[in-house]
């Protein structure tokens, strides 16, 4: 069995963490990926505060097993969701984009385990100083905000320069990848894209079947529909925001704007109804569709179970090829 830093302070099975994804990362997946030996994470986007605490309370009853919640900085609620979190005693707080020392703070205070997700060293480097207990380094190719570094540099980069764990995200979705991240220094693997098309994963099943029909290249990252550089699966939605983009560059300065600015279209694609629309109820063009480059390497829709005892079983394997195969002069 893999055991590694990270499983030994989450007390985790398994050294795979699922990624808090907004709606998507509900009580049902959270639950499953926690029972299944890895770390679920909820996600408190768009949860209102009681919902978020009734939501806490049904994972543990549940699982037993440890499990976080994300929290989202910046978000309007975001003071309110970390007292909800630090009250309910969750062993795991993680969170991304911005720098949250406080909450880094508030976390050591009352015990919490700090796991920021970052996408450059200089940020790695940050939250260390700062006192995050664990980093997810989350490379260019992951799904939702992301960065413009590819994992498999940024990865040993980070891994080099701090002393804390450091968790692979963007990528991963299988034994393999495990391998690979524990080769170039990570102490375990973060996937969102991969658990979002597990059975447990509350994703429409006409969006899964999207999803698995994407290739490699049928992604694009843009600022325009949150204000970040996000990745998203491409649909109807994201193909009218790149070529409204494409149209305003070229359009002369002198020329008045038409149609929706930049910033309305930031605001749409905020409003909650506007993902679950597209992602919970299956209207593909609704709104914006978050997933990584990987969605070309996945092919069906396994259990939580079934995807980490694979993925377990993958590395193991491949460690051990590996192992067998090469040769000392």
């Amino acid at each position: 069995m893999i055991r590694t830093k990270l499983t030994e302070m989450l007390h985790i099975q398994y050294p795979i963490v699922q990624a808090g994804m907004g709606l998507v990362a509900d009580v049902n997946l959270t639950a499953a990926v926690s029972e299944a030996g890895g770390l679920g994470i909820l996600g408190s986007y768009t949860r209102a505060p009681d919902e978020l605490r009734n939501d806490i309370r049904e994972v543990r009853a549940r699982t037993d097993r440890p499990f976080g919640v994300n929290l989202v900085t910046g978000d309007p609620l975001e003071k309110e969701y970390s007292r909800i979190v630090m009250e309910e005693r969750i062993p795991v707080i993680s969170h991304g984009r911005g720098n949250p020392a406080w909450l880094i703070e508030a976390s050591r205070e009352h015990g919490l385990i700090s796991i920021p997700t970052v996408g450059t060293l200089a940020h790695a480097l940050r939250a260390q100083q700062d006192g995050a207990d664990a980093i997810v380094i989350q490379g260019a190719e992951a799904g939702g905000h992301t960065g413009t570094v590819g994992s498999i540099v940024l990865l040993p980069l980070v891994a080099s320069r701090v002393s804390v764990p450091v968790i692979a995200g963007g990528g991963f979705c299988d034994g393999k990848g495990l391998a690979a991240a524990l080769a170039l220094g990570a102490e375990g693997i973060y996937m969102g894209t991969m658990f979002s098309l597990t059975r447990e994963s509350p994703l429409h099943q006409s969006v899964k079947e999207l999803y698995l029909e994407a290739s490699e290249e049928d992604t694009a990252v843009t600022t325009l529909l949150t204000g970040k550089p996000c990745r998203f699966i491409r649909n109807e939605m994201l193909q009218a925001a790149l070529a409204q983009a494409e149209a305003q560059r070229n359009r002369p300065s002198t020329e008045p704007q038409t149609g929706a600015s930049y910033g309305d279209l930031a605001k749409i694609a905020r409003a909650g109804d506007r993902f679950r629309a597209s992602l919970l109820e299956g209207d593909r063009s609704a709104g914006g569709m978050p997933g990584g480059q990987v969605v070309g390497r996945i092919d069906h829709i396994p259990s939580c179970q079934e995807l980490i005892e694979r993925t377990m079983n993958e590395a193991e394997e491949a460690i051990g090829r590996l192992a067998s195969q090469t040769r000392w002069s």
